[in-house]
């Protein structure tokens, strides 16, 4: 557009040459992305077939975000470099160094899949926790008034424990009504899931299905509602999560006075 109202002599039309350079990068983007694309599937071909199902499934699922977010204390993003390097070895499949030999809760051989599956050494319950801790906390930030591990049903009958979801807070999905959160975090590669073949999202599915059939009748019949917060170990959430997420991202971005963007960010 500026060479032609050079050549021609002609007053610059800047709407015209604006619209012009956002189409030109936009198309110059959309064609790296796709070169970017057709490198990557090639160097995940050539990998063996384990890190190709966990590569395959972080790029389909853009889960690489905790990449590029500043390593801030406040949030709790700054890893420490042991931290790094074996969250990395676990993103490409691969096996962290430095491992105990045994394991600390039942002495069976430690290795990652052992520490992801393990229910006697403690680091599944400490992986709950904590994500269950994080979205309650800025569940906090956005409603307000959220409690942790409360009782929908007390023990009776046939229900021989307190029926309790991770955390509950109100006006999360319609006016004041009461909404319980139950997390799952599930290995997507499991060698059970392996040996059947099950795809990451019918376990996630598989997964949510559970939480509803436990919770759902109990909650409706206290006027409430139930959403499972389901996702892999490497961070692939469910749609209920993601919806969760939304809705957390939009409050919040209203709240400080932020674009959705850099909130959901």
């Amino acid at each position: 557009m500026i060479q032609h109202s050079i050549k021609n002599h002609q007053k610059l039309n800047i709407l015209e040459h604006n619209e012009n350079v956002e189409k030109t990068l936009k198309i110059a983007k959309d064609v790296k992305e796709l070169k970017n694309e057709v490198i990557s599937e090639g160097i995940i071909d050539e990998l063996p077939t384990n890190q190709q199902r966990v590569l395959r499934r972080i790029v389909k699922d853009k889960v690489s975000s905790w990449l590029s977010v500043i390593p801030t204390a406040k949030d709790g993003f700054d890893l420490s470099a042991q931290q790094f390097r074996d969250r990395l070895s676990e993103r490409y499949g691969k096996e962290p160094i430095n491992l105990p030999a045994e394991c600390d809760g039942c002495g069976k051989e430690f290795s990652l899949q052992h520490a992801l599956d393990c229910k006697k050494g403690g680091l599944v319950k400490k992986g709950h926790d904590s994500l269950r801790d994080e979205c309650s906390r800025l569940a906090e930030a956005a409603w307000g008034g959220v409690k942790i591990e409360p009782v929908i049903k007390e023990a009776c009958g046939r229900l021989k424990e307190d029926l309790r979801a991770d955390f509950c807070v109100r006006g999360v999905w319609e006016g004041d009504r009461l909404a319980f959160f139950d997390n799952c975090i599930i290995d997507a590669d499991a060698p059970s899931r392996i040996q059947r073949n099950t795809s990451y999202k019918t376990s996630l599915n598989a997964a949510a299905k559970v939480k509803m059939e436990k919770y759902k009748k109990v909650c409706e019949d206290i006027r409430s509602s139930i959403t499972p917060l389901a996702c892999t170990t490497d961070r692939v959430l469910h749609r209920e999560f993601q919806a969760f997420i939304k809705r957390l991202s939009t409050r919040l971005a209203s709240k400080w006075e932020k674009s959705y963007a850099q909130t959901m960010g």
